[in-house]
């Protein structure tokens, strides 16, 4: 079995072990294979690749009750602007130059201490498309899965040696993705402990104890769906909506 060598905790010899270890050799296919499968999944949706800056002079960090990311804000060359959480709203213009949407794939920074379940730097794949809610959802369970067969196909030996199976990913495969109102999802976690906090007077979110019990429920992909708006972080500018209204 390939263990992680968590090498960066020892920086002398960092270097050395990224050179030389599997760990970092099957990290750099996967993620590899990651990008290129991203590229052929939407060229077959027909949705548009393009890119943007990863600065902007707006602030882009999502915010609300159920969000604690701030925006990372840097000087360059006396220019005070801010590293992009999003380039969301660049997205939603190429959306409208593109008959069925575009995506990107590019670094995302957030103003928030790193924990188990979240890193305040990374790169990630977003895409806009024309159309609802269960348009994007049906879009995002199709690129999941194409992922998980194109990484089967390549990286399987690769998978196992770190994994010591690919059930895992059967698993996602042969199922759809099971979707949930919040308000049912309330009342099924009624009996779990510690599955809720307060935000506001009469607000709740679904914490990670509760998210887990869900998962452990219904699979690895599980929608929760019809949110409490004032609990959903949300990204706006006011110009932009001005423009497209």
């Amino acid at each position: 079995m390939i263990k992680p060598v968590s090498s960066w905790k020892q920086p002398e010899q960092h270097l050395e072990q990224l050179l030389t270890t599997p760990w970092y050799r099957v990290l750099n296919k996967i993620f590899s294979q990651i990008l290129l499968l991203t590229h052929d999944f939407y060229k077959t949706e027909n949705i548009t690749p393009t890119i943007f800056p990863i600065t902007t002079g707006s602030v882009s960090s999502p915010f609300g009750l159920g969000s604690d990311s701030l925006p990372v804000k840097i000087n360059i060359k006396n220019n005070d602007m801010y590293l992009a959480d999003s380039m969301q709203f660049s997205l939603e213009i190429a959306t409208r130059l593109n008959e069925k949407g575009a995506y990107y794939i590019m670094p995302s920074f957030r103003g928030e201490n790193m924990d188990a379940r979240h890193l305040n730097e990374f790169v990630h794949s977003e895409v806009e498309i024309k159309g609802n809610l269960d348009d994007v959802m049906s879009l995002a369970e199709r690129y999941i899965k194409y992922l998980i067969r194109g990484l089967k196909d390549t990286c399987s030996k690769e998978i196992i040696e770190v994994c010591g199976t690919t059930e895992h990913l059967d698993k996602v495969l042969n199922k759809p993705f099971y979707k949930i109102r919040f308000e049912d999802a309330m009342r099924e976690l009624d009996s779990v402990s510690n599955a809720f906090k307060e935000l506001d007077k009469d607000l709740y979110a679904i914490t990670s104890v509760g998210e887990h019990a869900l998962i452990d429920k219904y699979g690895d992909f599980t929608w929760i769906t019809h949110m409490p708006y004032k609990s959903v972080p949300f990204i706006k500018l006011k110009k932009l909506v001005q423009i497209f209204q």
